[in-house]
């Protein structure tokens, strides 16, 4: 096992043992929020040292173009949530949303500079830096995606989230995970996936953490497995040719050692 991939499981325990700490707690939902935003915080600048003590894939870069742009999509994002919370009569909660978008980006963050950069750092000139570079590339995408999606076992803490539930968002995170590190390949930007990550997750998840009443449907197992494939066979469709489509141009340069 490489260095760089005992310090990725060194920080996800680490991160574990502070939300077991936190879900201890007996906290509302907007304390809640702020905690888990001063923790993933903390994680970014813990992830942060240890890339700078270890070997990182070496095109990265955080053009002014990207931060503005990532800049407007928060802006943008923050205010059309305030739209859609006024349509649940909710348009009062600036803080708890201000909050809840920062503890998002906080999330986005954390979770690209660990598996997109750190992690996927480690497998590209670790465990495959042998292989020919596409076979690099591919590789050390698609082991730094299923580490990225099985993650979110750790999500298994908490009793009210469900084992199909959770199948789901490993699923959705494996693929998700894909894309974002194509569009890291290509793009260059930690700001720029950073911020779409920490987004995605704000409006994913909006209404359990804004305190919109959220109505559950029991369904059958084979319901459950249908959705699950249907999930699947979708996310494979989209993100499989996307990603191809984003990191042809790096597959089909030379060794960058």
């Amino acid at each position: 096992m490489s260095k760089t991939i005992r310090i990725v499981i060194a920080i996800l325990i680490v991160k574990l043992v502070l939300s077991l700490f936190l879900f201890s707690l007996d906290l509302s939902e907007s304390t809640d929020n702020l905690y888990k935003a001063i923790i993933r915080y903390g994680m970014v600048l813990l992830t942060i040292l240890a890339i700078r003590k270890t070997k990182v894939w070496p095109y990265l870069k955080n053009s002014l173009l990207w931060t503005v742009i990532a800049s407007v999509l928060v802006i943008l994002s923050f205010y059309e949530m305030q739209e859609l919370l006024a349509t649940y009569k909710l348009a009062n909660q600036t803080n708890s949303n201000a909050l809840y978008l920062a503890k998002c980006l906080g999330t986005g963050f954390f979770e690209e500079l660990l598996f997109r950069v750190l992690l996927f750092s480690g497998l590209f000139y670790g465990v495959f830096k042998h292989k020919p570079i596409k076979k690099r590339y591919f590789w050390s995408m698609l082991w730094a995606s299923i580490g990225f999606g099985l993650a979110h076992l750790t999500n298994l803490i908490n009793p009210e989230n469900e084992l199909i539930g959770i199948t789901s968002q490993i699923i959705f995170a494996f693929f998700f995970g894909l894309v974002f590190q194509g569009i890291l390949i290509r793009f260059r930007s930690v700001i720029l996936i950073g911020t779409l990550h920490g987004l995605v997750n704000y409006f994913g998840s909006y209404k359990s953490n804004l305190g919109i009443p959220v109505q559950y449907e029991e369904t059958a197992l084979t319901e459950d497995l249908i959705s699950l494939g249907t999930l699947t066979l979708v996310c494979a469709v989209i993100s499989i040719p996307l990603t191809i489509l984003l990191t042809r141009k790096a597959m089909q340069k030379g060794a960058i050692d």
